[in-house]
């Protein structure tokens, strides 16, 4: 592959926890969806009420695994991009496992503007933390 002069990632100690500056963030890689942090009043259930809202976190999910981290970034944010989100705008509880360290998180819209999805980013892993349909998580 190539020149041969990759070098790999130093693998991080494993503490359970998520936080910042353990491995460079790789702006041209494709994201990852993991969902293992969903907050508990903010899950698929409240995408269930509403089969667009579902069917349109679907498609945002499917449209955004298409484009690199690179693309996503320099998109609109009712577009496919995303939105910054201080840490102490988010008005409901943080799962444990996010360090204190992760000041921000990454909201995307989906079902147009009627739903968002927040998560915090590792690498190219969006750990997605509550999927918003009725935009009670943090004010705009």
């Amino acid at each position: 592959m190539g020149s041969g002069n990759f070098i790999p990632p130093k693998a991080r100690q494993q503490s359970g926890n998520v936080g910042l500056g353990q491995l460079p963030t790789f702006d041209a890689g494709y994201p990852i969806f993991c969902f293992k942090y969903l907050h508990p009043n903010y899950n698929f259930d409240n995408c269930k009420k509403d089969h667009k809202i579902l069917k349109g976190f679907i498609d945002r999910i499917r449209m955004l695994s298409s484009m690199n981290w690179r693309d996503i970034q320099f998109t609109g944010r009712t577009a496919s991009g995303s939105e910054k989100i201080a840490r102490k705008s988010i008005k409901v509880s943080i799962p444990p496992v996010i360090t204190q360290d992760v000041d921000s998180f990454i909201s995307f819209y989906f079902a147009g503007t009627r739903g968002r999805m927040i998560g915090w980013r590792e690498q190219s892993i969006l750990h997605v933390l509550y999927l918003d349909p009725d935009f009670k998580v943090y004010d705009h």
